[in-house]
């Protein structure tokens, strides 16, 4: 059956929409179609809020008076940052070393059409170019961060991310569009038993990032509205939104995936694996999917880690997968057990699609009743 399997992912990774995949610095690239872009009209909607932190905001561009984009910006910067709560940064690239950009409560950040945020090349295991780090209300608008993943000085190491969020609230991640990480794009996350909370992202475009597109591994309270989450290729999980937490210590609650677009990540379109979580403490888990479009990869929905429970551990709650659509993906759920934990698994209205030898795309009526028959178990 596992021979099955790789032999139909392999076939059906060579097509996408009828394109074929083109050798990127390496790695097999699917070039993302228009139709799954953010259109101007979802990219708009903050613009009213943006407008009116525009007119108050420090302007970095005329404090550092360099358009240079061969120097490394980064304590400068910083320390501008670290002095006005409200910052647009400069329209055009932007070199940011190993340390990044560390954030500060109640400040703004604001990205121009023309500011990228690229990462200078480094040798650490753990980096990110924007920090969130134990802070509150934050918002960032329109990130535009490019990774150095390509350029990397070292082998070791899978925490290179663009926007790292550990441990903080209220904070909202508006159009961002991070791409190349040595990581992840965006990592949520906590620490010593304190959750991130209240962390809205907003029309996150996540391609060809090295480990996920986006993580979450301790959070209570995550809206994450019509991310793009593309080509995590590089080191596993290589998922396009990987939900994973790291210990007991961790919280995985109130999580909202609404409309994502997973496209072509290699393994995963969206995982959530409690395989550390379970202990001493009891846990309650809350999760709902609504509406995933996930096109190609080996999987597109698992959930992971809730079979095996020797130790009489308890986790509840709900992982809602509702109004989930495939394309070409070997399996589009891979196929659950029988849980261990009281934890509920709801799964509803399935579309499952897959490309003919001659290139027609029809609705896979078979692995749709297999993957129903499948879902009795959790009954």
């Amino acid at each position: 059956m596992n021979k099955i399997i790789a032999i139909l992912f392999l076939l059906l990774y060579t097509h996408v929409n009828g394109q074929e995949p083109i050798k990127h610095k390496g790695f097999r690239y699917y070039p993302i179609p228009t139709e799954y872009l953010h259109t101007k009209i979802d990219k708009s909607k903050f613009d009213a809020e943006l407008n009116s932190y525009s007119k108050k905001a420090t302007h970095v561009e005329s404090m550092i008076k360099s358009t240079s984009n061969q120097l490394d910006l980064t304590d400068r910067i910083q320390n501008i940052i670290n002095t006005y709560d409200v910052v647009v940064l400069p329209n055009h690239e932007i070199k940011i070393n190993e340390k990044g950009l560390r954030l500060n409560s109640n400040q703004v950040i604001i990205f121009q059409e023309n500011t990228v945020l690229k990462s200078i090349p480094n040798s650490k295991t753990h980096f990110a170019v924007l920090i969130v780090d134990e802070v509150e209300n934050v918002k960032i608008y329109n990130a535009n961060i490019i990774g150095e993943r390509f350029e990397h000085l070292d082998t070791k190491g899978q925490w290179g991310m663009g926007v790292r969020i550990i441990a903080s609230k209220d904070i909202q991640v508006i159009n961002p569009k991070i791409t190349e990480m040595w990581g992840d794009g965006i990592y949520i996350g906590g620490r010593r038993g304190i959750p991130s909370k209240n962390i809205e992202i907003h029309n996150a475009h996540l391609d060809h990032n090295r480990r996920n597109a986006l993580s979450i591994t301790s959070a209570d309270g995550v809206k994450l509205i019509k991310p793009l989450v593309a080509n995590s290729n590089g080191q596993s999980p290589k998922a396009g939104i990987d939900i994973e937490p790291n210990s007991n210590d961790d919280i995985i609650n109130n999580i909202v995936i609404d409309s994502p677009i997973c496209f072509y990540n290699p393994i995963y379109g969206i995982v959530v694996s409690l395989t550390r979580l379970p202990g001493v403490k009891q846990k309650d888990v809350n999760v709902v999917i609504n509406k995933p479009l996930i096109i190609g990869g080996k999987y597109g929905i698992a959930v992971l880690g809730i079979y095996n429970n020797p130790n009489g551990y308890k986790i509840t709650g709900n992982i809602k997968i509702e109004n989930l659509t495939t394309y070409y993906t070997a399996l589009s759920i891979k196929e659950f057990l029988k849980p261990q934990f009281g934890i509920k698994i709801n799964v509803s209205n399935m579309n499952i699609y897959h490309m003919s030898k001659r290139g027609e795309i029809y609705s896979n009526d078979k692995q749709i009743k297999k993957s129903q028959d499948n879902l009795k178990i959790l009954e």
